[in-house]
């Protein structure tokens, strides 16, 4: 009987192209982030402010138009 062959995970290089989000870098702060991502580090609070918010505005859907 023949061992089972493992799968090898490939290693990550930072910075690189991001795997889920289609042309985008890996590791940075994206539209859709609710962390900052600043010198590789996760963080809450915008540089220089100790206030907890989102990286950028946080835009509602548009409804659909009403019908009058």
């Amino acid at each position: 009987m023949e061992p089972q062959k493992l799968k090898v995970l490939k290693k990550f290089k930072k910075g690189g192209m991001s795997k889920t989000m289609k042309g985008e870098k890996d590791f940075t702060t994206k539209q859709s982030s609710k962390d900052f991502n600043r010198g590789g580090k996760r963080q809450k609070t915008p540089e220089g402010s100790k206030v907890k918010r989102r990286p950028f505005p946080y835009v509602k859907p548009k409804s659909e138009k009403k019908k009058k």
